[in-house]
This record gives C-alpha cells, structure tokens and sequence, in this order.
C-alpha cells in the first residue's frame, strides 16, 4: 500500500516516549505534505493531499480542508448532514455526525460486527465502566431513603436514562473522533 511504512513511522515518531521527542503539528503536517512529491503515489490520494496542504505557509484549519477535500473526492460522503444528536432531550449530548465509512466486502464466516471508528482499537470494558461512573457521578439525583447506597441510586438512574434513550428513534451517530489514548482507548479530540 502506497505510504505504509511512512504513516507507520508518523504515528510511532507521535506516539513517541518521552513526549518532548514527539514531532509538533506542524512538523506532521510538513511530512504529511512531502508525501504529495512522492513518485508512485496514486493520483487522487496526491491530489487529496495538494488540496489539504496546499503550501508550507500556515496550516490554516486542518479539519476544514480535510473536510472539504473528502466531500470534494467522495461525493457521497457531502449529503451526510453536519450535526446529529443522540436524543432530543439531551442537547449536551450533540456530536457531529461522521459520514459512513467506505467497507471492504466481508468475507464468508466473518463477524458481522464492526467497530464505529476502525482504525482505532476497542474501548475495553474496563475503560466503559470508568468512564460511565465519572458520567454518573456528575449527576445530581433524587436518592431514595430506602436505597442501599448512592452507587446503585446511581446506576438505577443511568439504567433509566438508559431505557429512554434505547426507546428513542434510531439514528446513526458518530463523534468526529481523531484521537485514542494509547492507554485506555477512550476517544477523544486533540484539541
């Protein structure tokens, strides 16, 4: 596959240890644009790479031109709509909506399952249940004087919510993700 070896070098030099060895975004962004000289590197992925690193002076809005040149190169991807939310109710719960992305055919016996951001590792249980009782925690709710404890007053509260979102209208959300801590593979933004 045309530039491989190079992204996997980029991603291990940003994942470098200690951090101060790290390359800054402008350093990324000045390799990923030394990539569009590269000779055998197919047409469209040089073009797509032209139109997000235009020239060396100023990165302008990296997520903008990444943006517009995927809306540019796979049209079908410019008709998903901007923002989605997960329910109504819940405006803080909003995230923008990624367009769908392309599949390779699956193979007979393969799993019918797939990850909601495939070039990333799964969330391990573990992370998903942290991550939930940090939510939950930020609640302020009604206990009752007959629970056992706050936790579980808790927990019954989310299982609520939980119900309600399940019986919501169904809708395809994705976060416009770009960042996995290598850690806990929560996801997140580099912002």
């Amino acid at each position: 596959a045309p530039l491989l070896r190079e992204a996997r070098e980029l991603v291990d030099a940003c994942q470098g240890v200690p951090a101060e060895s790290r390359p800054d975004i402008t350093q990324v962004q000045a390799s990923l644009r030394q990539w569009s000289t590269r000779a055998g590197i197919p047409d469209d992925l040089t073009a797509v790479l032209k139109k997000i690193f235009p020239h060396q002076s100023g990165s302008g809005d990296l997520q903008e031109a990444i943006q517009k040149a995927r809306a540019e190169h796979l049209p079908s991807r410019a008709k998903t709509p901007p923002n989605g939310a997960f329910h109504a109710a819940t405006p803080a719960a909003t995230c923008e909506a990624s367009p769908p992305q392309m599949q390779a055919p699956t193979p007979p016996g393969a799993p019918t399952a797939q990850l909601m951001w495939p070039l990333f590792k799964a969330t391990p249980d573990g992370t998903k249940g942290l991550s939930l009782s940090y939510a939950i925690c930020a609640w302020n709710i009604l206990v009752p004087t007959d629970a056992c404890c706050t936790k579980h007053a808790l927990i019954k509260e989310l299982q609520a919510a939980t119900d309600r979102l399940k019986a919501s209208g169904c809708k395809h959300v994705q976060a416009s993700f770009d960042w996995q801590c290598p850690k806990c593979k929560l996801m997140g933004t580099r912002e």
